[in-house]
This record gives C-alpha cells, sequence and structure tokens, in this order.
C-alpha cells in the first residue's frame, strides 16, 4: 500500500521525488491580486466603517494577513488605495451629473448632488478613509487633525 500525503512525507522509507516539500507549490497562481484585495478592503469598509482592522479585510478576501500586506501593504497604504478608488467615485458621479447644457447654478448643484450621494452611499468606505492610520500618519477629518471643509460653506442662518 502506497503512502500519500502527510504520511508519505513523514515516512523514511517513502523516496524523496514522492515527498511533498513544504511551502507553495513550483509555478502555482497567486492567491490574490491587488484588485481583488481592493474589493475585498471596499466591502469591507462598508460594513464597519472607520473600524476596519487589516483582519477584517483578510477574512474578506480569503486570505492570511501576509498576503494582504504584500499586495497592499500596512493600513496606511490600504487607506490610500482606497482613497483613490473612492476619489474615482466621487468623479464619476460629480461629472456625470453634469450637463453642459445647463445654466452654472443647475450644474453646481448636480456636480455637489452627486458628491453628496457618493458619500452617502459609500459612508463606510468615506469613514474609513477620513479616520486614517492607526499610528495616525494618514490623519484625516475624523482623525481630528485637521477640520472639514463642509462648515465654512455654511452661511449664517444654515443655508449653503
Amino acid at each position: 500500500m502506497a503512502l500519500v500525503g502527510y504520511g508519505a512525507l513523514m515516512n523514511p522509507t517513502t523516496p524523496p521525488l514522492l515527498r511533498r516539500r513544504p511551502g507553495r507549490p513550483r509555478g502555482g497562481t497567486p492567491v490574490a491580486d491587488r484588485d481583488t484585495l481592493v474589493a475585498a478592503a471596499v466591502s469591507t469598509a462598508r460594513r464597519h466603517g472607520a473600524d476596519t482592522t487589516m483582519d477584517h479585510i483578510a477574512a474578506t478576501a480569503a486570505v492570511g494577513k501576509p498576503v494582504l500586506y504584500r499586495y497592499l501593504g500596512d493600513r496606511a497604504a490600504v487607506v490610500d488605495a482606497l482613497s483613490e478608488w473612492l476619489t474615482e467615485q466621487v468623479q464619476a458621479a460629480t461629472f456625470g451629473n453634469i450637463n453642459p447644457a445647463d445654466p452654472p447654478r443647475t450644474a453646481l448643484h448636480s456636480a455637489v448632488a452627486g458628491f453628496v450621494d457618493t458619500v452617502v452611499a459609500q459612508r463606510g468606505v468615506f469613514l474609513f478613509v477620513n479616520a486614517g492610520g492607526h499610528d495616525g500618519a494618514t490623519p484625516g477629518f475624523a482623525a481630528g487633525h485637521h477640520s472639514p471643509p463642509w462648515p465654512s460653506l455654511v452661511v449664517p442662518g444654515g443655508s449653503l
């Protein structure tokens, strides 16, 4: 009877060529790519918001944290990747809402509505990005490092 798997590995009588070597098989495909991990980070941030951890992202992507760190980097790098992703979403919504035939005030309203709609739809990602890294290396509005710009847009009387 031929031993297979762990039994073959541990049996000293098994010829060396039949023993399984530890580690990734030669020619194996990568476990995940950057786009897949960014998508998992977006999905996770939507659920957990500013409380998103690297453990949460790795679990959503079904990879270990070393794979996550290899392809995306540390938390600050994930914040940067999700900032880039969110910026693309905001740009698409903002510029996609503007009709060149509209009067300037209507165009401005459409652009602001596109921004606000995107932030509301991606609230968790927005909160994660603005919370920054744990070490404060990536300050954001939520981290208290500087004030958000929108209060200065409110005129006396509380309207825009």
